[in-house]
């Protein structure tokens, strides 16, 4: 007990000695709002000789600091407040150094709401203010925003250079070296996301390794490709149409009246796509006429995220009598027909169906398939087996199509 009290005892004499050489208020620093800097520990907008007499009375516990007069107490940033802090705060009141020990790095701790026009702003040492808002878009100019390792936004002083670390964590995309990566309140995604309804794929490192696709055909009328690719799809799967390779889109025929469109429009806006037909094959003769439609409809195009055969369960077979249990084998021949005739005419072919139709219908290593695209809805994460693409919903929605598309994603590493 005598010696926290002779402790207690010498610090206060070596405050008070501090404090006899202190001039009153000399070399404050004036703010120009209300902001909160460390140091500032009276809250009065100047850092001087009663910041010095608060932190007095917390070391002699006459009175205890709480909150945020704790934290602009501690100056230098170690979770204690302490004779250091005093020393620390003398010399800047001297003129001594323009910022405290240690490289301290000007941390706000309080933000305020302008009456004004209710923007945000934020205060450094010597008093330059920055529109938070503004740092978060563009930075503030001639600094730019920057996310630091622990998510938060950092900008320099353009008048004294020191370091502003804003106070709210980030949540949102930022891209840094050519990698993208998503911060949720300062934390770095990883695996499988789902990002306003997205699915996405980041490394281990945070980084974005997935594409965002989708799937469309006549039933999204016309689309607005512009529109569309600014909302951050990165690739598309266009219906080219659906069985026998009768040409047209009226009278019988079985082109997809928005198809060419579709494909002009992606190459336009270099957006890459990929085209898929539906089948109703249920002969071979028929299973090469699909092919042959494939072909047909891609004369003059370049599907670089492949050419697909949509074989599933339809009311078009159960209709016909066709059982997709019975003929099993004959289901896997149209596929081997069409990946076939793809790849003798220089495509990269895939089959796309239900991940239940490839379980119980398709074998799918004598496919003949390079690619492999399955449709399976409402799961967290791709589904287990050695997919390329994922088809997640049938419900999504995305700027310049009206009502619900299909949303894809392309599965890193496959």
């Amino acid at each position: 007990m005598k010696k926290n009290i002779f402790k207690k005892i010498n610090i206060l004499l070596i405050v008070i000695v501090a404090l006899l050489c202190v001039p009153l208020n000399a070399n404050a620093a004036n703010f120009k709002d209300g902001s909160r800097v460390l140091g500032d520990v009276t809250n009065d907008k100047n850092i001087d000789i009663y910041d010095i007499l608060q932190i007095q009375r917390h070391i002699l516990e006459l009175s205890v600091l709480t909150g945020d007069d704790f934290v602009a107490a501690d100056v230098t940033s170690d979770n204690v407040v302490d004779i250091y802090d005093v020393l620390s705060i003398q010399r800047y009141i001297l003129g001594e150094t323009t910022h405290f020990i240690h490289s301290y790095t000007a941390t706000v701790i309080q933000k305020r709401t302008c009456t004004d026009d209710e923007i945000t702003k934020y205060t450094c040492l010597c008093g330059d203010t920055y529109n938070a808002v503004t740092a978060k878009a563009t930075g503030h100019i001639p600094g730019v925003a920057q996310i630091d390792a622990d998510g938060n936004y950092v900008i320099k002083c353009t008048v004294c250079n020191e370091t502003i670390t804003l106070i709210e964590k980030y949540t949102g995309w930022f891209e840094t070296n050519g990698s993208k990566y998503y911060y949720n309140s300062g934390v770095k995604e990883t695996g499988w996301n789902s990002i306003n309804s997205r699915k996405y794929y980041f490394s281990n490192e945070g980084i974005l390794q997935s594409k965002s696709g989708i799937d469309v055909s006549s039933h999204q009328g016309t689309i607005d490709w512009a529109a569309v690719k600014a909302d951050g799809i990165d690739y598309a799967i266009i219906r080219i149409g659906y069985g026998d390779d009768i040409a047209g889109t009226v009278k019988g025929g079985q082109d997809d009246s928005t198809a060419l469109y579709n494909m002009k429009e992606c190459e336009r806006l270099g957006i890459p796509y990929g085209v898929y037909l539906y089948s109703y094959a249920m002969t071979t003769d028929e299973a090469k006429s699909e092919a042959a439609h494939l072909i047909r409809m891609l004369i003059g195009r370049n599907p670089t995220m492949g050419v697909y055969y949509d074989i599933e369960a339809t009311d078009y077979y159960e209709k016909h009598g066709f059982d997709i249990v019975a003929n099993r084998s004959l289901l896997n021949e149209f596929c081997n027909i069409v990946m076939s005739t793809l790849k003798e005419n220089g495509y990269s072919p895939g089959v796309y169906s239900f991940f239940n139709f490839f379980a119980t219908n398709l074998d799918i290593p004598t496919l003949n398939a390079d690619k492999l695209w399955v449709a399976f809805w409402d799961i967290t994460e791709s589904p287990f087996g050695n997919w390329n693409m994922w088809q997640y919903t049938s419900t999504g929605t995305v700027s310049g199509i009206e009502g619900r598309v299909d949303m894809d994603v392309l599965i890193p590493n496959q």
